[in-house]
């Protein structure tokens, strides 16, 4: 081989590959950049889409839990009730169930604080997206309603209604401000029919004319005859009449011979009134007696103990989920023999459990 064919230089073959040029790699970057900024709204909406299902889908518990709630009490609960006591009766653990995806503050869902006036009404709402617990839809403005709810999902909001459905809402549809000639939200999706809702976070205001503050008693001789002419009748303060001065039951002194004159020691008392309630939440009554009791609130039974059954030092424990505002009360108390008592206490999530206060009861002067 001749020196000349030795260092000819070796042909490339057409089949070489070229490495890429800046244009190129640019060309390609900006392409993968145009196609993600096309696919991210789809990605984030999909997301979003699925955190709004999920969402929807702890409201579907809730309204699970809610008509469990109903079969088994026999009574719609109130709004405190359904945010914060139903674990009995959900599926899921409490905490995740009442904490939406895509909220960013602590609280997620509010309540229509007069949920426990609903009857069978399959339109009205229960629990939506919120920033508050309580969405008040009367006594307000459309502008505070608006910064009560959260329409966290696209603008949108997941409401549930009575009959247990869940829809997302705009919050045009179901704003209580926003009637037209053809559909008012706030008598549809809001107010209960039966009305009975009022203002809440109100101290109690004075008795009124024909009222005093207190509970009428009507004290009858024997146990058997409540419908009968009363042998004495007389206001009381408050249902705070213990045993007694060194009974096991107390701690502090007291006067055990607390009936009128002329009571003997088989008696009954009927207490009628109506006792004030500041907020639409869960109340508890604590009540101690001797022998037997059955107190009756806006209609629903307390507490209902009645036969011989001496406390000797029991506390019987009874809830209601009431309306705002003045509500019927009545206690019956029935002792057989021995020294009388009954002692009748309060309690709620923003009420320490304490004796009810005076200027909360009231009745028809005698």
């Amino acid at each position: 081989m001749c020196a000349s064919q030795m260092h000819r230089r070796p042909r490339r073959s057409r089949f070489a590959r070229h490495g890429f040029t800046l244009v190129e790699l640019l060309v390609v970057i900006v392409i993968i950049g145009i196609l993600i900024a096309l696919l991210l709204p789809a990605v984030q909406a999909a997301r979003s889409s699925a955190r709004a299902a999920h969402c929807a889908n702890n409201l579907h518990q809730v309204g699970t839990a809610f008509n469990r709630y109903i079969a088994q009490k026999g009574r719609v609960p109130g709004w405190s009730t359904v945010l914060n006591n139903m674990d009995t009766y959900l599926e899921g653990q409490e905490a995740a169930i009442y904490r939406c995806p895509e909220a960013t503050q602590s609280i997620s869902y509010g309540a229509n604080p007069c949920i426990h006036r609903i009857l069978d009404e399959a339109d009205k709402v229960v629990v939506l997206d919120a920033k508050e617990t309580q969405v008040q839809f009367e006594y307000t403005s459309s502008d505070d309603w608006m910064a009560a709810v959260d329409p966290r999902h696209r603008g949108m909001l997941n409401v549930l209604f009575f009959d247990g459905r869940v829809e997302r809402k705009s919050p045009a549809d179901i704003n209580p401000y926003s009637a037209s000639e053809v559909f008012d939200p706030l008598k549809a999706n809001w107010r209960p029919r039966r009305g009975g809702c009022y203002v809440c976070n109100v101290s109690p205001p004075p008795p009124g004319p024909g009222y005093v503050n207190g509970l009428l008693g009507h004290y009858r001789n024997g146990i058997n005859d409540f419908a009968g002419p009363p042998d004495a009748v007389r206001v009381d303060a408050n249902l705070r009449y213990p045993f007694g001065t060194g009974h096991a039951c107390e701690a502090s002194p007291q006067n055990q011979y607390w009936k009128p004159p002329g009571i003997g020691t088989v008696h009954s008392v009927v207490w009628s009134g109506q006792i004030y309630f500041e907020r639409n939440e869960t109340y508890k009554f604590y009540m101690s007696f001797d022998d037997a009791t059955l107190a009756i609130s806006d209609g629903v039974t307390v507490l209902n103990v009645m036969g011989h059954a001496w406390s000797n030092c029991m506390i019987y424990v009874g809830s209601i989920d009431p309306p705002c505002g003045w509500v019927d009360f009545v206690v019956t108390n029935v002792n057989y023999d021995g020294p009388s008592q009954v002692r009748l206490q309060w309690e709620s999530p923003s009420t320490p459990r304490q004796d009810i206060p005076t200027q909360y009861l009231r009745t028809v002067a005698p």
